[in-house]
């Protein structure tokens, strides 16, 4: 079923290295997430484990220029989702909106954080946070998600 479809697909992989070193750019990180903006050529990176915390930190690369631009060092501050790793995101393209949902919890910090499964929304148009959802699982959506992915369909 994946090979027919897979042949049609034109592939062509070209890595180029980016010379960053008089640049800003984010911190390493794992359990992040990234999404794009094809029209803007726009690559979008939240949060993530950097060893020792959890990040709420958004970040845009201009993927013409190699350059990366801090949007916020703490989105939570901001109205946005707070510190999280092993979230899912997604871009709107019609609507030029991210979302991002869910985040994992680890075991010892179960009895002390909610587990709802929260749901934000941010305008990149406006830069502005929305609360879709504080409790998904509260609206028949889905329980506390990780480890997930998200995407976009504009049809």
């Amino acid at each position: 079923m994946f090979t027919p479809c897979a042949a049609k697909i034109p592939y062509a992989a070209k890595w180029e290295l980016v010379e960053s070193a008089v640049f800003t750019m984010p911190p390493g990180r794992g359990g992040h997430q990234m999404c794009v903006d094809e029209d803007s050529r726009i690559a979008y990176l939240y949060g993530g484990w950097d060893g020792k915390r959890n990040l709420d930190d958004l970040w845009m690369l201009n993927m013409d220029t190699g350059r990366w631009t801090c949007l916020s060092l703490s989105t939570h501050e901001q109205g946005g989702p707070g510190p999280r790793s092993c979230h899912a995101m997604c871009f709107d393209s019609e609507r030029k909106c991210i979302y991002i949902m869910g985040k994992y919890v680890d075991f010892e910090y179960r009895g002390n954080t909610g587990l709802e499964n929260d749901l934000y929304c941010y305008d990149t148009i406006n830069s502005e946070w929305l609360v879709l959802s504080e409790n998904t699982e509260a609206m028949s959506g889905p329980k506390l998600v990780y480890n997930s992915q998200m995407a976009f369909d504009p049809r």
